[in-house]
């Protein structure tokens, strides 16, 4: 397999949202990335739920893995993450966020732009609750979303 991107998902007590992350993935997923949930030792039924959602998409199989591990905290979940990464990019997810459609294509499309990219950065809409709505104050300023600079010399 030929994996260009690793998408990182650490799960701690998110059993209210793990559904609408994983689906926001899978409906999306390219053959050139791999989704790698951490499972950090959450206590409620967020694992569960996650399983049954992989269970909905079974083309994926070979591209999604759970990792299982006693809580350690966010960094230390990312970090088991990355450890098991065959990507050449790592992304992180957090569990209770969701990917925008057409997330996936975007990526492609710059990373194929720009194949010596070290790094891509994207903007981000805030949610709350199940209600949309975009941060008033727009981009970051020091965000350049799809935006790509040549690698430093």
């Amino acid at each position: 397999m030929n994996i260009t991107l690793s998408l990182i998902i650490p799960v701690y007590k998110v059993e209210a949202y793990i559904e609408a992350c994983l689906c926001s993935v899978l409906q999306q997923l390219p053959d050139w990335a791999e989704v790698i949930i951490v499972d950090d030792g959450s206590p409620d039924g967020a694992i569960g739920i996650a399983e049954e959602v992989l269970c909905r998409y079974p083309q994926h199989k070979l591209r999604v893995s759970i990792l299982r591990q006693q809580n350690q905290g966010l960094s230390e979940a990312r970090n088991s993450g990355i450890a098991h990464a065959e990507g050449r990019y790592i992304g992180f997810l957090d569990s209770d966020d969701v990917l925008l459609e057409g997330y996936f294509s975007i990526l492609g499309r710059l990373l194929a732009d720009n194949p010596l990219a070290d790094i891509v950065a994207f903007n981000a809409q805030r949610f709350f609750g199940f209600q949309q709505r975009q941060d008033p104050a727009g981009r970051h300023p020091g965000h350049r979303t799809g935006q790509c600079r040549p690698p430093a010399a």
